[in-house]
């Protein structure tokens, strides 16, 4: 089910690079798209596919409303978030990076 998060970015022109799924969230570390609204649009995108894919084993919502965006600015930046997303979710959290499909 994780793999559907990186397959869909790439279908909108998105390369990720990381992301969790947590009972109670999602992380996930992208190449930006175009400004706040084209994230906005993405996620939306995304959700709307995850919410399909869940909606067989899961039968109630999976998304609260809302949600939060932060630009990434330095390469520093990346590489904590990175490795936040990574290493830092806890053992109920499914996580992929790019570097699983190598």
């Amino acid at each position: 089910m994780l793999g559907v998060i990186p397959a869909k970015l790439r279908l909108l022109k998105v390369e990720p690079l990381a992301a969790s799924v947590a009972p109670t969230h999602l992380h996930i570390l992208t190449s930006a798209p175009n400004g706040h609204a084209e994230t906005n649009a993405v996620v939306a995108k995304l959700k709307q596919r995850m919410s399909y894919v869940c909606s067989s084993a899961i039968q109630r919502p999976i998304w609260a409303g809302g949600m939060g965006t932060k630009t990434v600015r330095t390469r520093d930046h990346q590489l904590a978030t990175f490795r936040y997303i990574r290493d830092r979710q806890g053992s109920d959290a499914l996580v992929w990076t790019f570097r699983d499909e190598r």
